[in-house]
């Protein structure tokens, strides 16, 4: 279940995140009870914990996005992504980075 985003993302626009959830016997989707998302900037500080269900849109069986606004201030580097993703009563934490520039 790894985090599906974009690589690269300018200061100040919307930055997609997918997941797609499966059974343990890795064939079956599954949607998760609960989602949370964590985004840490390039020193490491928690800048959002984001667990509202209305944050996460299911695309399809199994499949969760997510949207997000990385801030126009956002320090420019490599970021961290956690995404707790819990079917009571497993869970599954994935991990991704992504790059936040400057505009071109």
């Amino acid at each position: 279940m790894p985090i599906d985003l974009e690589k690269e993302i300018i200061r100040g626009q919307d930055i997609k995140m997918e997941i797609t959830s499966y059974d343990w016997n890795e064939v079956t989707l599954i949607d998760p009870t609960s989602n949370t998302v964590e985004l840490y900037d390039p020193e490491g500080t928690l800048i959002a914990s984001i667990t509202d269900p209305s944050n996460f849109i299911k695309i399809s069986d199994g499949v969760v996005r997510l949207i997000w606004r990385v801030p126009s201030d956002a320090s420019v580097g490599w970021w961290h992504a956690y995404w707790t993703a819990v079917k009571t009563p497993y869970q599954s934490i994935e991990d991704a980075e992504f790059e936040v520039i400057a505009k071109k």
